[in-house]
């Protein structure tokens, strides 16, 4: 009993020995060159060092890869919401220039000057694309005024203005109120249906300062309006928007 507690306690002291001088050799000797003891170890298995940097690499392709395609879905929903916001605001613009012209009524002012105008006057190279009378101004306070307006349309630099005068036949000192219509307008055209069916680009047909001088009353002449009217627009990321508006006489 007594040799095999000396030959237990010289080997222990022999493997500490060891230990102590070659501890690479021991650990290799004893769990393997990988650092297991056998299959069933509790001891985890360590990633090496190529092992890190692969799945770093993995990794950094994966988030480069999400990233991507993170900011495209967010640049396409920013490019959708831009396009539906434009879409929206053109058709405001034209809902809102139908309904001008589908108001339109044969009602003749006189300008600052107090030269006569008929109720749609659309010339050749004028300051506005048209100008004319319209009914349908609401009164919801109950203000002592009537319910016609005089609107015009004015194109510059690709923006649609839409322009309104406080009365119809104007002070020297009448100003219109402007607004933004529609912007990216690259081209207009307006067209005129008169009765005998052949369209003109402007209007009244003929020469207005003739008709004006038979009267000289707002209401003796230049009430006649067409029986249609065409407009078309050239809008940057739309193309060509036709529209053809019949005027109720």
């Amino acid at each position: 009993m007594k040799n095999n507690l000396r030959t237990l306690n010289y080997q222990n002291d022999r493997a500490l020995v060891q230990l102590i001088l070659n501890p690479q050799a021991v650990c290799a000797t004893r769990f393997g060159a990988s650092g297991f003891s056998g299959p069933g170890s509790l001891w985890p298995k360590g990633f090496t060092l190529v092992e890190l940097l692969v799945a770093l690499a993995i990794f950094a392709v994966v988030f480069s890869l999400a990233h991507g395609a993170i900011r495209a879905a967010l640049e396409a929903r920013e490019r959708i919401g831009a396009q539906s916001a434009r879409l929206g605001g053109l058709q405001r613009a034209m809902a809102v220039l139908e309904r001008d012209l589908s108001q339109m009524i044969g009602r003749p002012i006189r300008d600052e000057n107090g030269e006569p105008l008929p109720a749609l006057y659309a010339p050749d190279n004028g300051e506005y694309l048209l100008e004319f009378t319209r009914a349908g101004w609401p009164n919801p306070a109950g203000a002592r005024r009537g319910n016609l307006r005089r609107v015009a349309y004015a194109w510059e630099g690709k923006e649609l203005l839409r322009l309104i005068w406080p009365v119809l036949d104007r002070a020297p000192d009448s100003r219109p109120s402007r607004s933004l219509l529609l912007s990216g307008v690259e081209g207009v055209e307006i067209r005129f249906l008169p009765g005998d069916n052949v369209w003109q680009a402007t209007w009244p047909p003929g020469s207005w300062e003739g008709a004006a001088s038979l009267g000289g009353s707002p209401s003796a002449s230049g009430g006649g309006l067409p029986g249609a009217v065409e407009i078309i627009l050239e809008v940057a990321g739309f193309g060509r928007i036709r529209r053809v508006v019949v005027i109720s006489h």
